[in-house]
This record gives structure tokens, C-alpha cells and sequence, in this order.
């Protein structure tokens, strides 16, 4: 765990048996890290134990796991006890807990403690004790949710479906044409009767002509015409080369939609019902129903129509994009970011300005390490406060209360930006947050500036984070006379992408 950064307590579990539940709560919990880590911040996961191949993924992802408590245990009092325990000793920013089985007392006790998000479907588990709610179904209702407290905030819709964004960048593409291949993906605790059905089907779907790949199957291999893959961990390539996709309507729904794939979705688990009718609804998907009314006939059926209505496929296709654009995790994350209003500085700043300025920290990370004199302090913000080629900011959190300061010094059409964060603010993600919402203050502010940069001494590596986090690119590294070396970091007008 990085000191200094945001961190996000996740506590998810998951299961690999059959008619099992929990890998799409991980898989989508792994997206939300991911999008939380890519903005600077660290992320800690208790489990009560992932499936192997979950597990790896987070690992690889650098999440650290941790083990939690036996299945029995989950979810209560002793569950929570071994929550708060990690919240005193990490202080995270949000702890985020995904899994129907967190009930009332588990809530209550976490969100007395911490800011708790709560990641939910259709009001399974209720809102009580939580900060926020998250629910990304397209039917999803803040008024399902009586046992809300106040101030409790909600995302919900489809805009926040917590989706690999690779999805968006590499899954989506023409779906013009006939149809040629066909994607069945199992699920994460795939039914034996559910699976033997679609074998079967899948066998005379590749006897009919199109190239059929189950993902997700037990064992690897190709029989009959059909290709049977294990867990994919790219299923990104495996959803950019279909043309068709039949999954139970899960997680993977979304990242379906995302991808713009046309499918059939059905219903394995009670939970997956309203998903699937919802996104038939919208006109993204056909609903095929509940597992157990299905033939094997009904299947194949269902599958060739589809492949021979390139019209219909197309407005799927189209209809699926518009749902899921794979920015949900980007979008949750900036709910949960540490908030920051701008405002210009004036002379009634001066002395916190002067206390800000001579914090021993910031004097370390300062070119000019020696103390300021309080009248040349004046002077110099006397100076500032009335250039037009100067812009001093001070950032402010939801209470108003002053978090740091940001300035920018322009010449020519690049400004050079200066930050620092208030002694008892650092740690909390203020400085990334300072850095992306000025510099998009700055490029508005003078309208004709093409970039924005910065220089870093090479040992300050929060400062280093903070820019890389705040969108900034490093262009080259090197000496200044006789002084330290420093990084320079630069952000560019046409590379900004303005979300707060």
C-alpha cells in the first residue's frame, strides 16, 4: 500500500461451484479498483476466498488481497469487527462492499466508521448504513430503497456499469455482414444441466455451418465443431471477433452491451430476470427466459434466426453501445474522489497562503528550500493577484474548507502550474484532484494556451503521482544549472478531457 494515497477497502467474495454466485460481484469490483488505482489512488481486497483465476487477476492488477473469514461468518458481526479493524489501520477513503449478503448489522456497523458504498442489484441488499448506492441496472430505483438514510447518495443506471474499458477501446466494431461466429459464454458457476444443454446445441449450431466457442467451460479443447475455452482472460478479443453471444444475463451483460454484441441472454439465477427483460426492453438483447424452459431445439432455433437478421443485429448492436459506453468505472470514480471546488485567492488568504507556503514539506519540495519573510510574502501576492499572467487558486472540499492552492504562471501560450496541498489535507487524493480541475480552470481561463506544465524534483514521488494521475504526461528529465533534477510533466489542450 502506497502512504500518502486514496485508499479503497473492498470486501467481496466469490465461488466457482456450480449454480455459484460472486465472480461477477468480484470481476466488476476488479473494474472499479482498476479505474481507482489509474486515477493514483490504492486498493485493499478482503475475501473470503476467490476462485484461483480471480485471484491471479487481482493480484496481477496489483490490488492486495487479504483474507477474510470463513463463508459461514460472512456478512455478520464478525465479518464487520475484522472491517473496522482494516478501516483504524488503513483509513480508507470508502470502503466498498458488493455481495447480497451484507445485511442491516453489517452496514450499520461499517458506516458508523467509514464511508460505505454499497454495490447492489434491485434493492437485494438494502441501503441502510450506506454513504452512496450503486446500481447499475437500467430499471434501477432510489425509491426501491425505503431503508435509506439521509444524505445517502445514488448512482444508478447502465452509465455507471462497472465494465472493463478495454470493452469500449478494443470490443467494439462493425457488425455489418452475415453472421459467421457465434460466442457462448458459461458464466462463472455454470450449471452441469445448464452446460450439457448448450453442448448440445452448440454441437448442431457448428453442424449448421458457423464456428461456435464456449468460454468458461472446465476443460479446454475442440469437440465436434466446437471450441471449448477455460475462464478467457482476454474475453475482450473473444467479444470484438463474434457476431453473435449467448450468455446467462449477469455481469457480462454489460460488457456485452459495451462491446455491442448482439445476444441472447437468459436467466440462471433469480437475479438475472429482471436484467434480461429490462435489456430486451431497450431493444439490446432478445430474452430467451428462464434456463430450465429452454430446449436445446428452442436454442438452436433462437441462435440461426438471429444470424440471419443482419438488420435486426445491427439495431441491437447500436441500441447495446448506447446503453453501456465503458466509462461506468471512471464515472463511480469520480463520485467517490475526493470533491473540490476552485476559487480565485485574494488578500484575505495571505496568511494561511504564507503558512501553506513555509510547511517544512512543502519547503522540501520547493526549488527554494529557505523560509519566506512574511513581508515578502505580501509583496510577491500583492504582485500576483493583480498579473494578468498569473492565475492563483484555492481549492476548497464539500464543507468549504481550503484543502491547497494552485498557481499557474503563463508565458506565451504555455502556463507553468505550481501546486501544494494543506499540511492535514495530504494523503486524501486533493493534489491529482488540484492539478486536473486547475489546469482544465486554466486552459479556460486564458482560452489561447496550448499546454500546461510542471517541474518536479526527482524524490517527489507523490508530486510525480499527483500529475501522472491528473492526466499529465513526462516529456524528459534533466539538471537546471546548477540546481536538482527535476521531471517535467505536460498536459496539452486537444489532450484534456474536462469531467468535474
Amino acid at each position: 500500500m502506497t502512504r500518502g494515497a486514496p485508499h479503497l477497502l473492498v470486501r467481496v467474495d466469490a465461488t466457482r461451484s456450480p449454480g455459484g454466485a460472486g465472480i461477477g460481484h468480484a470481476m466488476r469490483c476488479l473494474n472499479l479498483a482498476r479505474a481507482w488505482m489509474a486515477r493514483g489512488g490504492t486498493v485493499q481486497a478482503l475475501t473470503t476466498g476467490l476462485p484461483d483465476v480471480v485471484d491471479a487477476r487481482y493480484r496481477a492488477e496489483g490490488l492486495e488481497v487479504l483474507p477474510s473469514i470463513t463463508g459461514v461468518e460472512a456478512g455478520g458481526g464478525v465479518d464487520a469487527a475484522l472491517v473496522l479493524d482494516h478501516v483504524r489501520r488503513a483509513r480508507p477513503a470508502w470502503v466498498v462492499a458488493d455481495g447480497y449478503h451484507f445485511g442491516k448489522p453489517f452496514r450499520t456497523a461499517v458506516g458508523r466508521s467509514a464511508r460505505l458504498l454499497i454495490i447492489d442489484d434491485h434493492a437485494r441488499t438494502g441501503a441502510a448504513g450506506a454513504a452512496m448506492v450503486l446500481d447499475q441496472n437500467v430499471d434501477a430505483d432510489a425509491d426501491a430503497y425505503a431503508d435509506r438514510d439521509a444524505g445517502c447518495r445514488f448512482l444508478l443506471g447502465s452509465r455507471f456499469a462497472l465494465v472493463d474499458p478495454e470493452f469500449a477501446g478494443r470490443g467494439r466494431r462493425d457488425r455489418g455482414g452475415p453472421a459467421a461466429k457465434v460466442l457462448i459464454v458459461l458464466g462463472g458457476g455454470p450449471r452441469r444441466a445448464w452446460v450439457a444443454r448448450l453442448g448440445a446445441a452448440a454441437e448442431r449450431i457448428a453442424g449448421g455451418g458457423l464456428a461456435v466457442r464456449v468460454v468458461g467451460a472446465a476443460q479446454a479443447g475442440v469437440d465436434k465443431g466446437v471450441t471449448w475455452c477455460g475462464f478467457s482472460g482476454d474475453v475482450v478479443s473473444e467479444m470484438r471477433k463474434a457476431d453473435i453471444c449467448l450468455a446467462a444475463a449477469g455481469s457480462t451483460t454489460w460488457e456485452i452491451c459495451c462491446a455491442g454484441l448482439p445476444a441472447l441472454l437468459t436467466s440462471v439465477a433469480e437475479n438475472q430476470v429482471r436484467v434480461a427483460r429490462a435489456i430486451s426492453r431497450a431493444g439490446a438483447a432478445i430474452d430467451l427466459g428462464w434456463w430450465q424452459e429452454l430446449t436445446e431445439a428452442h436454442i438452436v432455433r433462437a441462435v440461426r434466426i438471429l444470424a440471419h437478421d443482419a438488420d435486426r443485429r445491427a439495431v441491437m448492436a447500436a441500441k447495446a453501445m448506447a446503453l453501456v459506453d465503458g466509462e461506468g468505472s471512471r464515472r463511480v470514480v469520480d463520485e467517490l474522489w475526493p470533491r473540490l471546488a476552485l476559487r480565485l485567492a485574494t488578500h484575505e488568504d495571505a496568511r494561511l497562503l504564507w503558512e501553506w507556503a513555509n510547511d517544512p514539506v512543502t519547503r522540501r519540495a520547493s526549488f527554494s528550500t529557505a523560509l519566506i519573510p512574511w513581508e515578502d510574502h505580501l509583496a510577491w501576492l500583492t504582485t500576483h493577484l493583480a498579473s494578468a499572467t498569473s492565475l492563483l487558486l484555492v481549492g476548497t472540499d464539500d464543507a468549504g474548507e481550503p484543502v491547497g492552492q494552485i498557481r499557474f504562471e503563463r508565458t506565451g501560450a504555455v502556463a507553468e502550474v505550481h501546486v501544494s496541498v494543506a499540511p492535514g489535507r495530504r494523503g486524501q487524493g486533493y493534489g491529482a484532484t488540484l492539478v486536473r480541475v486547475g489546469a482544465a480552470r486554466a486552459f479556460g481561463h486564458w482560452g489561447d494556451i496550448r499546454e500546461v506544465v510542471g517541474l518536479v524534483k526527482v524524490d517527489n514521488t507523490l508530486s510525480e503521482r499527483a500529475f501522472k494521475a491528473a492526466g499529465f504526461e513526462q516529456v524528459q528529465a534533466w539538471v537546471p544549472g546548477p540546481g536538482e533534477p527535476v521531471t517535467q510533466w505536460r498536459l496539452r489542450q486537444e489532450d484534456t478531457d474536462v469531467r468535474r
